[in-house]
């Protein structure tokens, strides 16, 4: 990956920090070939409940998408696969808009 941030509370707790780790490796895999072009931030925040979450924020040239994990989604495999990959999507989609938009303001220019 481009660039990866861990909080320093999430570093700062053993099993916490692990868990990240290995949705960061799920993260590269998924992403693929893209994984040069995308930054990773994991952030410790609390809900409006104080429940402790982690923050994953991808970003690329284009823009950025956040999502919230619970602590204990982190450890079942199957749903952050699940949540990783429509987070990429979410990405995708900005990234798609955004190609859109160069290309609509192109044809507007080539009609002025």
């Amino acid at each position: 990956m481009k660039k990866i941030e861990v909080d320093e509370r999430i570093q700062a707790d053993e099993a916490l920090h692990s868990r990240v780790l290995a949705a960061v490796s799920e993260l590269e895999r998924i992403l693929g070939r893209s994984a040069p072009v995308v930054s990773a931030r994991f952030d410790q925040v609390e809900d409006n409940d104080r429940r402790q979450l982690i923050r994953l924020t991808l970003s690329d040239f284009t823009g950025d998408v956040v999502a919230d994990f619970a602590p204990g989604e982190l450890t079942d495999d199957s749903q952050m696969d699940d949540r990783l990959h429509r987070l990429w999507g979410d990405l995708l989609q900005v990234r798609s808009a955004k190609q859109v938009e160069k290309l609509n303001e192109l044809v507007k220019g080539l009609g002025d």
